[in-house]
């Protein structure tokens, strides 16, 4: 089979361009995936969905690894943020916290009102210690978007542990 960019045509009999198809068996989705990269190294999708289903089973190595080869594709910035966005998220189930807060501020220089980012940033920061940071970059988010999920309530707990020092 020749190499190709789309995984619907690299895996006809099986679609993968999501995990859906694959809720509850990682293992098999990995399977998929593995096969897929053997096809088109080059197919960032393909990694991603494969990151994901190890970072489901908790292979934080894995997903992290496959994170990282997307950034090392030449692809589009924005499918590398995604990519910066993933392995920051797994960083931070790692408690890699200060890497996770590289991986965030790369995204956040792209795009300085990425709300994600700076949510997640603030969850690395507040992890690290660093309060006023967390708190900076969760005001940051409560003034992009002030109807984002979970903001108010980690402000709230991270000013209450400030007042009772």
């Amino acid at each position: 089979m020749e190499k190709n960019d789309n995984v619907n045509e690299i895996l006809p009999h099986a679609p993968i361009l999501s995990l859906v198809d694959y809720i509850g068996d990682n293992d098999k989705a990995i399977t998929e995936y593995n096969e897929a990269t053997q096809l088109n190294p080059n197919n960032a999708d393909v990694y991603k969905y494969r990151g994901i289903a190890y970072f489901n089973k908790g292979d934080y190595d894995q997903a992290i690894a496959d994170f990282s080869q997307i950034i090392e594709i030449k692809t589009s910035n924005e499918i590398k943020n995604t990519a910066y966005y993933n392995r920051g998220t797994t960083y931070i189930n790692k408690g890699r916290n200060d890497l996770a807060i590289k991986d965030f501020n790369i995204i956040i220089d792209y795009n300085q009102n990425d709300i994600y980012a700076l949510y997640n940033r603030g969850v690395a920061y507040y992890k690290t210690g660093n309060l006023a940071k967390a708190i900076a970059d969760w005001e940051a988010v409560k003034r992009i978007d002030p109807y984002y999920e979970n903001v108010k309530q980690k402000l709230e707990i991270v000013r209450g542990k400030i007042d009772s020092n």
